[in-house]
């Protein structure tokens, strides 16, 4: 009595003996019924490359991580008022570096050559240009560029003691036009969990607008998301942990002939459930597309 249905078309399946098989690497979704009962989705990754290798975990027991803020710049080419908050970022990363990491949206015009074509502006409630979120929390937002204490106050706030107790192992593989990620998660007290990834690139030479004639250089331009759940939700997977415990996830997505894979590097972050129910970021990493990250861990 049992039916399965594919969870994009909502079509009849044709699943047998309880066992879904395809040789065809891609992505599938699909939920089953029984009776009123319906399940969530389920979600599998084929693929045909060989998936790598997480890097040994130096202290298994330990779950005191070094942290990271996720800084998320919502912009684009065709924004005049962007360039005061480029220098803003720009003067808080030299006086912050390997304290955070940025993931810059290019959202406003979509004949941007780094555009981004989801909708995560309107998750975030980003109602002006240019705007900076944190962790991806849309109460935490920096937008006016004239007075940048503001945004270290609330960096300051949430990086604290720059201990954190989730942490990110991340190994990543491109296999032709295949990128393969494989990240783990480890946390040191139990509750909700989400793991997400994204694509960025550097390098993307495009002229801005309010700041002269010449192109200029554009990098950690938010290619693909790997984390998106619904319209207004991009916080991850969801996993519910134990104190102590790990949980894997892989993602599966394809290279653009667009993009230089040369410039790509991926950046895989851990949201936790808030007392109001809602998710943010409580760590983040980046990692060079094609290389591994282990554990970091706090003193």
């Amino acid at each position: 009595g049992v039916k399965f249905y594919d969870d994009k078309t909502n079509k009849l399946m044709d699943i047998t003996e309880f066992a879904f098989k395809t040789t065809q690497a891609g992505v599938y979704s699909f939920w089953a019924s029984y009776k009123t009962f319906n399940t969530t989705p389920v979600t599998v990754t084929a693929i045909t490359s060989p998936i790598p290798d997480l890097p040994l975990d130096s202290k298994p027991e330990a779950t005191s991580f070094v942290k990271r803020v996720f800084i998320n710049q919502f912009t684009g080419t065709g924004c005049g008022f962007c360039p005061n908050m480029i220098a803003v970022l720009t003067n808080f990363g030299k006086t912050y570096p390997d304290k955070y990491v940025l993931a810059a949206c290019h959202t406003y015009n979509d004949d941007d050559p780094a555009f981004l074509d989801y909708s995560i502006d309107n998750a975030m409630a980003v109602g002006g240009y240019p705007c900076v979120v944190l962790n991806l929390d849309k109460t935490q937002k920096f937008q006016n560029y004239n007075q940048p204490a503001l945004l270290k106050n609330m960096f300051l706030e949430d990086y604290g003691t720059g201990k954190v107790g989730a942490g990110i192992a991340v190994s990543t593989l491109l296999d032709g036009d295949n990128i393969v990620i494989r990240a783990e998660m480890k946390v040191a007290s139990e509750g909700k969990y989400r793991i997400g990834a994204w694509l960025l690139e550097d390098g993307i030479m495009a002229r801005q607008s309010g700041a002269g004639v010449d192109p200029i250089e554009h990098n950690n331009c938010v290619r693909d998301i790997y984390s998106k759940n619904t319209a207004s939700d991009y916080s991850g997977r969801l996993h519910i942990m134990d104190a102590g415990e790990s949980a894997q996830e892989f993602f599966l997505a394809t290279m653009n002939s667009k993009w230089k894979s040369a410039n790509c590097h991926v950046v895989v972050f851990v949201c936790a459930q808030k007392s109001n129910g809602n998710y943010a970021t409580v760590n983040v990493i980046d990692c060079p597309l094609g290389k591994s990250l282990s554990y970091e861990y706090a003193e």
